[in-house]
């Protein structure tokens, strides 16, 4: 668990996965403005101070059944908790065959073969990540399930 954290809206942009990125990370950030180190990252506005959040990570081969179970348990207990969102990360293996819409996959430079979804109340976020391109896409869809 994280304590005494700012979290920022959930918006459909960069900013939220990268400070999601720096939660995993447990990252240095700050809460006033941010020194002149690159080791420090200030939270995105507008964002709420909360007591704490819960940080899961599981490391293994996992089959997309799995992550699909995994998937629709964090939607029941994202609507059980009453949680504004839950998200889950998935990154592939550096070598792995598989890549998004059948581009280049860049795994001796990032492994860009990963992807993240916001589950909300109101919609789903899916972030993909696109080395190529140097930019996350997203795309935002109904209800979750």
């Amino acid at each position: 668990m994280v304590h005494s954290v700012k979290v920022p809206s959930v918006q459909d942009d960069y900013d939220f996965v990268e400070w999601l990125g720096m939660v995993a990370l447990q990252g240095n950030v700050t809460d006033g403005e941010p020194d002149n180190y690159v080791t420090t990252y200030q939270t995105p506005e507008p964002n709420q101070q909360v007591g704490q959040i819960k940080f899961l990570q599981w490391r293994g081969f996992f089959t997309t059944t799995q992550i699909a179970r995994f998937y629709n348990k964090l939607s029941e207990y994202r609507r059980n908790h009453n949680c504004d969102w839950v998200a889950m990360y998935v990154q592939g293996f550096s070598d792995s065959p598989i890549a998004w819409k059948g581009e280049e996959h860049h795994f001796y430079t990032n492994g860009d073969n990963s992807y993240t979804f916001v589950l909300t109340n109101d919609h789903v976020i899916t972030f993909t990540q696109k080395c190529s391109r140097k930019r996350y896409n997203n795309k935002r869809k109904g209800k979750p399930l």
